[in-house]
């Protein structure tokens, strides 16, 4: 991500004219790759978003959506145009964010609990004894 990104800047820096020419294809080619993208991913995993529906995930994001926009609107400055565009980067980027924290905690915690689990072995089992009324 910051290769591309240091590349863009050297050539907006040394060589403005060519810089200019190239960013309207470069911005197209980046618009029609995110659209593939998207659809791209949407197709390979419909089965795994037909099965998150009705398991609350759905609602977790648009709250996380929203309240990432009503706070980067809110924080946006008194501009409207400025508002906007916080408001729009920061529920965007959350989403980003939360996904890659998410899977990434989520394996860190499966192979967290794998080996805790090999560490409490027990010798035999314990046995609960029933609670009796005896007051």
């Amino acid at each position: 991500m910051l290769i591309p990104l240091g590349a863009g800047l050297l050539v907006k820096a040394r060589y403005d004219e060519t810089a200019a020419w190239m960013q309207p294809k470069a911005a197209q080619v980046s618009s029609t790759a995110l659209v593939f993208l998207v659809v791209l991913m949407l197709v390979l995993n419909v089965e795994t978003l037909i099965s998150v529906i009705g398991t609350g995930v759905l609602a977790a994001f648009a709250v996380l959506i929203a309240v990432s926009f009503g706070l980067g609107w809110a924080l946006g400055g008194s501009g409207t145009g400025t508002q906007s565009v916080l408001a729009l980067g920061t529920a965007q980027r959350n989403v980003s964010a939360a996904l890659v924290v998410g899977a990434t905690m989520m394996g860190l915690l499966v192979v967290v609990a794998g080996e805790l689990g090999k560490r409490t072995t027990r010798s035999e089992p314990v046995q609960m004894e029933e609670a009796t009324d005896d007051d």
